[in-house]
């Protein structure tokens, strides 16, 4: 197996990456965060208090509307600016794989990272993202690969016994190294 592809990645390119690794964790407490106004507000109804003098209910309501916030705008401002910014995530990158390795290559860096080195991966609808270790990955958007490179390059990560992250592991798979 072998393949290699060039790309430059985007600011979308990017938010999705952070979003694949970190999830719409903010969303998700923003639900539960509405879940427990309507509970507050609910139980003050039901023992006849006023609703505007519920202020666990109305400041789940504004955590709700900030989490909202952060979840749907946010992020996504913070990590366009921070792309602006970063001349090293607006850099070509040359990638070539094999059976052993893949290779990473721009204009600023060099690297070669064996499949069996990484420590996991995760991948979603527009991107591929090789984790180093459990905060720094490498993303590769998915428009940047050949038909077939995306499945190739997995299947070599579980050949090597790099776990997919966010799946749960089974017994038969790679022991910790201490």
């Amino acid at each position: 197996m072998t393949g290699s592809a060039t790309f430059e990645t985007t600011a979308e390119d990017e938010i999705d990456a952070i979003n694949t690794y970190a999830g719409r964790a903010a969303g998700v407490l923003a639900w539960l965060a509405l879940l427990l106004a309507e509970i507050s507000f609910g139980v003050s109804w039901w023992y006849g208090r006023p609703m505007i003098e519920d202020q666990f209910g109305w400041a789940c309501l504004i955590a709700c509307v900030l989490l909202f916030g952060w979840d749907k705008v946010g992020r996504s401002w913070m990590i366009r600016r921070q792309f602006r910014q970063s001349l090293k995530m607006r850099t070509p990158i040359r990638l070539s794989w094999d059976d052993q390795a893949i290779t990473f290559d721009t204009d600023l860096s060099h690297a070669v990272y064996p499949w069996a080195g990484f420590f996991g991966w995760n991948g979603s609808k527009t991107s591929l993202l090789l984790y180093r270790d459990s905060a720094m990955f490498f993303p590769i958007p998915r428009r940047a690969l050949s038909e077939g490179d995306y499945e190739r390059m997995t299947d070599a990560l579980r050949a090597h016994g790099v776990r997919e992250l966010g799946k749960p592991q089974s017994a038969q798979s790679r022991p910790m190294s201490s």
